[in-house]
């Protein structure tokens, strides 16, 4: 009896975990290089970038790595919020630059949600998906940041 019961509980559970798995959202990507505009926040997915899309910003930023994601899921309860560390690289002529920025944190923490490259600000507005399930890491290709250049 216990065998059988377990038999029509797996299934279900299956679906029920299966259908609250974070989907890729590729909203604001293309898959390539996007252009932005000055001023105006934008979408970079995983391992794609955006270029400025006038030429007085000669600017471009990519969309390199994850270092770490210790944001708390939507079904756990956390002592801290955790956060997230995302890594960028610039170009700009013949300039470039790496750097991790950085969402959530302890009060004190020392993280860095914007940096300066090239005389324009970049900022980390947010990074999504947000992981809902403790149980369930996001897939490094579903990450996607929203970002905030300014001069």
């Amino acid at each position: 009896m216990k065998n059988a019961l377990l038999l029509l509980v797996l299934p279900v559970f299956a679906v029920v975990i299966g259908c609250s798995k974070s989907k890729t959202d590729t909203t604001g990507c293309s898959g390539g290089t996007d252009t932005y505009k000055i001023n105006e926040p934008f979408t970079v997915c995983y391992g794609t970038g955006a270029q400025g899309q006038d030429d007085n910003v000669p600017l471009n930023v990519h969309f390199d790595e994850v270092y770490g994601d210790s944001r708390c899921p939507l079904d756990a309860i956390c002592v801290w919020q955790g956060r997230v560390d995302v890594g960028l690289s610039f170009t700009s002529g013949q300039e470039s630059a790496k750097d991790t920025l950085s969402l959530g944190g302890l009060n004190g923490d020392p993280v860095s949600d914007s940096t300066v490259f090239a005389g324009y600000k970049i900022k980390l507005l947010k990074v999504d998906p947000y992981p809902t399930l403790a149980s369930s890491p996001i897939p490094v290709e579903e990450y996607k940041v929203r970002l905030l250049i300014t001069n």
